[in-house]
């Protein structure tokens, strides 16, 4: 692990991913999205295996930032690669929960630190999602993978503003 105080900047997105469910063995990688300071990129398909070769590409020499990314979002995108035979690389990730709620505190989602920061919880999206996939409605899909990573960005920026990751160390996986 290294001090990511000073190096973050230049190549740091924030990720988040959109799926048909919770179990990487039986549900698929719908919508993956990064946010950069300045831009979005997203890429909504029905063909997984190409969605996660574009993350990997993607990914690479990128720093990761995330909403419990180490528990839920990496792992998921690792079991479907693996799943599709897709080769992976090591990431960089500062995971904002994990930094929040190090010691297993009582878990708070997106929506109750947004609404702590904010004053306004996350819409939640979940069924929303899933049905505009199956309506191949993926407007829809995009604005929320934006919203969430737009909200992840802003807990990411007044982390910065507040020093609060002066001494934060980022983690290889």
């Amino acid at each position: 692990m290294k001090d990511i105080s000073r190096k973050m900047e230049r190549n740091s997105v924030v990720l988040d991913i959109e799926t048909l469910g919770l179990d990487p063995f039986r549900n698929r990688v719908i919508a993956i999205g990064f946010k950069t300071a300045k831009r979005y990129f997203i890429k909504i398909s029905e063909n997984e295996a190409e969605l996660l070769k574009w993350f990997w590409d993607f990914s690479k020499d990128k720093f990761i930032i995330g909403w419990n990314v180490l528990k839920f979002d990496v792992p998921f995108l690792r079991a479907r690669s693996l799943i599709h035979n897709i080769k992976m690389h090591t990431l960089r990730i500062l995971d904002i929960f994990r930094e929040l709620f190090q010691d297993n505190q009582k878990w708070h989602s997106l929506s109750d630190v947004a609404e702590a920061l904010f004053g306004k919880p996350k819409p939640n999206t979940s069924q929303i999602v899933a049905e505009a996939y199956l309506n191949k409605n993926y407007k829809i899909i995009e604005k929320y993978l934006k919203k969430d990573l737009e909200l992840t960005y802003k807990i990411f920026d007044r982390m910065k503003k507040t020093h609060f990751l002066k001494d934060i160390k980022y983690i290889y996986v």
